[in-house]
């Protein structure tokens, strides 16, 4: 895997990325606030960002509709109703005509220096960028003010700690890849790890991300969220 520092390519333009999520339930207020906090930060990249719910959670659609971005509540699940992620990465390749699929955890914050990675990934080619999260104990509903990343990278220093190396909480590829994606259930064991080695049987350009690229995740000992 390369350790990306930022070499530069051709310029890229933001209305090229789908962002989508599979989100847990709203009902509980907790992981309401995880969710919306983490949801806000992607909108806050970008209006010409397309951010796509995907999932028929109690709340799902609400908060599609309050956030005013789109819903696909029809994604197949399995027998214990839980979605599959096979389903859900077709639904997002069709959502838009996007060249860029992210798909990313619920309760991930996102900072602008996520976009500039789109700066430096190859064009009409097969690759996969993943990365480490810090975590960080936020029970609160963020107040996405002008200098709100500033305050929150600044806790980060303060309080945050890098999770280890296992798994990702976030995979940018080209919308033409992983097709062949396993009917994996979503939040189950050993999908992500499934994305990096068929990366590597595929030979597509896979990037750690980690030092250029921050994200958090809304941890606490009452988010049922965090692994």
């Amino acid at each position: 895997m390369v350790c990306l520092s930022f070499y530069k390519s051709n310029e890229k333009i933001v209305n090229m990325i789908t962002i989508f999520t599979i989100p847990k339930s709203f009902e509980d207020s907790h992981i309401d606030i995880i969710q919306t906090n983490a949801i806000k930060s992607w909108l806050e990249l970008d209006s010409d960002c397309n951010v796509v719910l995907i999932g028929n959670d109690p709340g799902v659609a609400e908060k599609a509709k309050e956030l005013d971005i789109k819903h696909i509540p029809d994604v197949k699940c399995n027998e214990f109703k839980t979605p599959l992620l096979d389903s859900a990465f077709e639904l997002a390749r069709n959502a838009f005509d996007n060249e860029y699929l992210v798909f990313i955890n619920a309760d991930i914050i996102l900072f602008d220096d996520f976009l500039n990675i789109v700066k430096y990934l190859p064009s009409n080619d097969e690759f996969l960028v993943a990365g480490q999260r810090w975590d960080i104990d936020i029970r609160y509903k963020i107040d996405f003010q002008a200098n709100w990343q500033e305050l929150l990278k600044k806790e980060i220093e303060k309080n945050g700690r890098r999770h280890p190396a296992s798994g990702s909480d976030y995979f940018i590829f080209n919308k033409n890849s992983f097709k062949n994606i396993p009917s994996f259930a979503v939040g189950r064991v050993a999908w992500d790890t499934w994305m990096i080695q068929e990366a590597n049987k595929q030979k597509m350009m896979t990037v750690d991300a980690s030092e250029a690229i921050t994200v958090i995740l809304l941890f606490s000992f009452l988010n049922p969220l965090a692994d």
